[in-house]
């Protein structure tokens, strides 16, 4: 909980918004175009850092869905905590905020596993999907 008071003082941290559609759906279209661009890579550098903005896009996505907005990286991972994300989800996604920041900028080369990649952005995908259901049901 002190990461979440340390983001609400931020200038770019953790702040409530009105929902926009054209927010949500460029999150959406971002994160859809990461995983499009993936595809096409051969770099397994290049490769993870994508993944990690298709799960980034895909977290900022469902936040403006509840009206959330944070532009701190590590304070849109910290809430994800309090809206239903999974222990092992939100390791996931750090711990891919992590190997992005050392394959960008520390390291020169990648041995991430690309199907572990795949596998996470997928669940990611599939929480957005059904967030959406959710928020269309209710």
């Amino acid at each position: 909980m002190n990461k979440i008071k340390w983001c609400a003082k931020q200038k770019n941290g953790i702040k409530f918004v009105k929902y926009d559609e054209d927010t949500f759906s460029g999150f959406i279209e971002q994160a859809q175009d990461a995983i499009l661009a993936r595809r096409e890579l051969t770099s397994n550098k290049w490769k993870l850092v994508t993944a990690y903005y298709a799960c980034y896009n895909y977290l900022c996505a469902i936040l403006q869905k509840l009206e959330i907005k944070s532009a701190i990286h590590e304070c849109t991972i910290a809430i994800s905590e309090y809206i239903g994300f999974s222990i092992p989800e939100i390791k996931f996604i750090s711990n891919l905020k992590e190997k992005r920041i050392n394959a960008q900028y520390n390291e020169n080369r990648c041995s991430e596993s690309i199907s572990d990649l795949k596998d996470g952005v997928l669940r990611l995908s599939r929480l957005d999907a059904i967030f959406r259901l959710r928020v269309i049901t209710t």
